[in-house]
């Protein structure tokens, strides 16, 4: 899917809002967090070992979805939460001129350029899209390092360099801004 495909889903969704969220590795959050969290698997993995596969499946799934959340490569976790050291940095709705921005001209860009993956993806930025019931429709993690977009549902969305480079320019004007 490329980035007009993803706005037209968007819109089809009932786009009215979004929210820039950036990963925030040394907030006042992490470091508490994720030492609690690393104790609550260590527990975990103790008590699977009581139990009997099948009985021991919803504590693996437990598991599984504790260590993603201390996992720094994605601002969303596997059940589609915004981690607490995660930061939001702006909420802007379809009246704003930075709504437009995003979503008329910087989405909207046609791919003109092959992609070459350069990393494994870490996405430490992402734009949350609400309807206008505030319900997020979509999430797209953003990888500025190796320019890779996911949405919510791990699909790639392509971008060329010239999106990446105006978004980039968008996220920093943002982040200034406030």
């Amino acid at each position: 899917m490329n980035t007009q495909e993803y706005l037209k889903a968007l819109l089809d969704k009932g786009l009215a809002s979004f929210e820039l969220i950036l990963l925030v590795e040394k907030s006042k959050y992490w470091e508490s967090y994720r030492e609690k969290t690393k104790q609550e698997i260590k527990d975990l993995k103790a008590k699977i070992k009581e139990f009997p596969y099948e009985k021991a499946l919803p504590l693996i799934k437990q598991r599984k979805k504790l260590e993603s959340t201390i996992q720094l490569d994605s601002v969303q976790t596997l059940d589609n939460t915004i981690p607490v050291f995660s930061e939001s940095v702006a909420k802007l709705d379809n009246q704003s001129a930075e709504f437009n921005n995003l979503v008329f001209r910087i989405l909207n860009i046609p791919r003109k350029t092959n992609i070459i993956l350069r990393c494994d993806p870490i996405f430490r930025d992402a734009i949350i899209f609400y309807n206008q019931n505030q319900e997020i429709i979509s999430i797209l993690n953003i990888c500025f390092e190796c320019q890779e977009l996911i949405d919510s549902e791990n699909e790639r969305i392509e971008c060329d360099a010239e999106g990446f480079k105006q978004l980039e320019s968008f996220i920093k004007a943002i982040i200034e801004r406030d």
